[in-house]
């Protein structure tokens, strides 16, 4: 093996760990049935996985997002592509390789233990900004309603108020949904906390 190879290997090593720290922080691991059918020892299918995870939420929130056009004003959906845009900012951060990576190396050069990590981080978070544009047509998705049994408690702050992006995507979001929904900010932050730090999506 090339010394490149083991570097990269090593780094790889290192990335788990530490993405796996952050994935803790904002959602944890998915539990969902079909994440227990795959094999944790087959690296390459754990990637492959979560590489079709991520597409197909991926797909369902583009869809969702455009579905959405057809039902909001122009300044409405205008606001709504300006939380997206922040949202987008967060997701690519949260995910990104490249603080534990050297910029010459791409996500395909990644080990698959390393990219596994990486398409698992973008399925969650594009998971609960999904669950969030579904609450915005219905109000009456499961997170939720789930929600109100913690509304009785003292609000408590979540370690994804530490992160400045998320931060920023959430004040635009319930910003834009006080002038749509006219909800309030409190019960907005919640649920945002909820998505990201409550629940294991």
């Amino acid at each position: 093996m090339s010394k490149e190879s083991n570097e990269m290997s090593r780094k790889g090593y290192q990335c788990r760990w530490v993405l796996a720290g952050i994935l803790a922080v904002f959602g944890g691991f998915s539990s969902a049935h079909s994440d227990d059918l795959v094999n944790p020892d087959d690296l390459n299918e754990l990637y492959r996985h979560y590489f079709k995870k991520y597409e197909t939420k991926d797909a369902a929130l583009n869809e969702k997002y455009r579905a959405l056009q057809s039902v909001l004003s122009a300044d409405e959906f205008s606001q709504l592509k300006s939380v997206q845009r922040a949202w987008v900012k967060f997701k690519e951060d949260l995910c990104d390789h490249h603080p534990y990576f050297s910029d010459d190396f791409a996500v395909s050069e990644l080990d698959p233990s390393a990219k596994s990590i990486i398409y698992l981080c973008l399925a969650e978070v594009t998971e609960a900004r999904l669950l969030e544009l579904a609450y915005i047509t219905s109000h009456e998705t499961e997170l939720a309603y789930t929600l109100y049994a913690y509304k009785n408690k003292t609000p408590q702050a979540s370690p994804a108020d530490q992160n400045a992006l998320w931060q920023a995507y959430a004040d635009k979001n319930c910003q834009f949904l006080s002038t749509y929904l006219k909800e309030n900010r409190i019960d907005c932050m919640e649920r945002q906390r909820f998505y990201y730090s409550v629940l294991q999506l």
